[in-house]
């Protein structure tokens, strides 16, 4: 029986992604996430926890959910991909694995030359882009324009603009050539339908989410909402949570640190620098520093990478030794014996972390570049339960379990 792999965040889990979970199973048989933890791509916290999400997902009909490693997760979608594919390749190498994705076109062939274009970046294309983007053109707006003035481009009949899935489809395939990996592309449809949202949209309703919202959701996605509201304890998670916490850091970081953050250009450094005093809350400080080079979720994500002090140096490390961890979110009792066949993990060195204790193991403390990566997902989660929880209630990393139904 093959195995599907779906790269997701789930933020949060809504019926699209149910819809891909089954159209992976009828295609594969089994079905394993790996998800974003505790910050996601856009360099926001997530809306709920990561366990409530690998719950969701597990109900959906998952088999099986592993944690995307941080240092991946908060990135562009390039790194964002790689860290995936690197993932993906660690769990099941040499295995029948089909990587399963939405895209809007759902033609694999088109993604398959989208990433081939993208790859070559010849003059023109790589020229136009950039100054498309430094007009401040949506990237997927650019990314037309400049498939469009490049010699190579073999992409009419297809429209990035409205197609933010199709890019990363494309970013996903690359990754896959670029680790060698046998694993087999397969792209699903992305479905429309009045039951049908992007979470984007979702996470923009106030909650308690209204009946214009419950819809688009599960009734399993809608019981973690409903616990996390009668918990009287545990609440969801916003950017502006952390606006305290960041006017701090912004306040004390020297230019040469602030330049060391992963995702910062010496451009973007000075522009942070000369409005810090302009801080009023973590979103308002994003729309502040914003222009037409800069976009939205490029500057909320770096201001994230500075609050947790992701480096330049910490994503060169991790990409450059293929670093991924294998730390399991949740599994079905009726799947466990997939974990029997993460044969991968042993020859990539992938640590597999079931337990607390497997956080602190040899294989990871005696590893540089694997121990930063936990350290940086372990303070990660620290700040986020204390925002989720309260600082009087936070639960250590370490006693957490993996969720199994």
């Amino acid at each position: 029986m093959s195995i599907a792999v779906i790269t997701a965040e789930f933020n949060p889990f809504h019926n699209g992604h149910a819809y891909l979970i089954r159209e992976a199973l009828k295609h594969c048989g089994r079905a394993v996430v790996i998800m974003s933890g505790s910050f996601v791509q856009r360099g926001e916290p997530a809306l709920i926890d990561k366990h409530r999400r690998a719950r969701a997902a597990l109900r959906a009909g998952a088999d099986l959910v592993i944690e995307l490693p941080l240092l991946y997760a908060l990135a562009p979608a390039e790194i964002f991909a790689r860290g995936a594919i690197l993932t993906a390749n660690a769990l099941f190498a040499g295995q029948n694995t089909a990587l399963v994705f939405g895209s809007e076109s759902g033609d694999i062939s088109y993604l398959k030359r989208l990433a081939d274009a993208v790859s070559s970046r010849d003059g023109s294309f790589k020229e136009t882009l950039m100054d498309a983007l430094g007009q401040g053109m949506p990237y997927p707006k650019a990314m037309d324009l400049a498939l469009s003035s490049s010699d190579k481009d073999p992409l009419s009949g297809y429209s990035l603009a409205n197609s933010p899935n199709d890019i990363l489809a494309a970013e996903y395939i690359r990754s896959l050539s670029i680790t060698g990996s046998d694993i087999t592309p397969l792209p699903v449809k992305r479905k429309e339908g009045e039951d049908i949202a992007h979470a984007s949209d979702i996470r923009r309703e106030p909650i308690p989410f209204d009946d214009r919202v419950l819809h688009f959701l599960p009734q399993y996605s809608l019981d973690e909402f409903r616990d996390i509201s009668e918990s009287g304890v545990e609440k969801t998670v916003c950017a502006d949570d952390f606006s305290e916490a960041l006017a701090y850091v912004l306040y004390a970081v020297s230019q040469n640190s602030l330049g060391e953050i992963a995702d910062i250009s010496g451009d973007l450094t000075n522009r942070i620098l000369s409005l810090r005093r302009n801080f009023d809350c973590f979103t308002g400080f994003t729309r502040t520093v914003k222009t037409k080079a800069f976009t939205y979720a490029r500057i909320s994500r770096c201001l994230t990478e500075l609050l947790l002090g992701i480096t330049k140096r910490d994503r060169t490390a991790a990409l450059g030794n293929n670093a991924t961890y294998l730390r399991i979110l949740g599994v079905r009792e009726s799947s466990k014996d997939l974990l029997g066949q993460i044969g991968g993990s042993v020859s990539s060195g992938a640590p597999l972390i079931m337990r607390g204790a497997d956080l602190h193991s040899e294989r990871i403390t005696g590893d540089p570049v694997l121990k930063r990566m936990i350290d940086l997902q372990l303070f990660a989660d620290a700040i986020y339960d204390q925002k989720r929880l309260g600082a009087g209630f936070r639960i250590a990393e370490e006693e957490k379990q993996p969720v199994i139904i």
